[in-house]
């Protein structure tokens, strides 16, 4: 392979590499919910523009959670739909499908964890869906950044 060869392999290669992967921001936060920290959930942050990419992370016992990129720790800058759940698996509920659920019973929700068991969200339902939550963020460009989030009981 001559040098010129590998010159424009390089180029693409770095053409094609998502931009600006490296300036994520330290981003840490808390999930409240009616006073109390939610040990146990995901927390999903979803780019409002198509140039971003999505931030994750799970709270530990005190509801404190560090979100990563890509597998890399931190956050882009951008402004983000936030969603969180907490999810529990439903025993005995076996197949729902084609049934109404009984009257005076939570409804099964069809969530599936990685052993095909149906699970239930344990936390308010709107903020499961980028399409129904109420939660937004600004993460600016800057230092470390303490993304409270607080949870309101609207559907329970």
């Amino acid at each position: 392979m001559t040098k010129r060869s590998i010159f424009w392999l390089l180029l693409t290669g770095l053409a094609l590499s998502p931009a600006g992967c490296g300036d994520t921001l330290k981003a840490e936060g808390r999930v409240i919910l009616e006073g109390n920290p939610v040990a146990g959930a995901s927390v999903m942050f979803i780019p409002e523009s198509d140039k971003g990419l999505p931030a994750y992370g799970s709270t530990d016992a005190d509801g404190h959670f560090s979100l990563s990129t890509n597998g890399a720790s931190g956050i882009r800058p951008g402004r983000y739909k936030v969603t969180v759940t907490k999810t529990e698996q439903v025993p005995g509920a076996g197949d729902t499908k084609g049934r109404e659920p009984r009257p005076g019973k939570e409804p099964v929700h069809r969530f599936k964890d990685k052993q095909n068991t149906p699970t239930r969200n344990l936390l308010p339902a709107v903020y499961s869906s980028p399409q129904t939550t109420p939660l937004t963020l600004d993460v600016a460009a800057g230092g470390a950044k303490n993304l409270d989030i607080t949870l309101e009981n609207k559907d329970r």
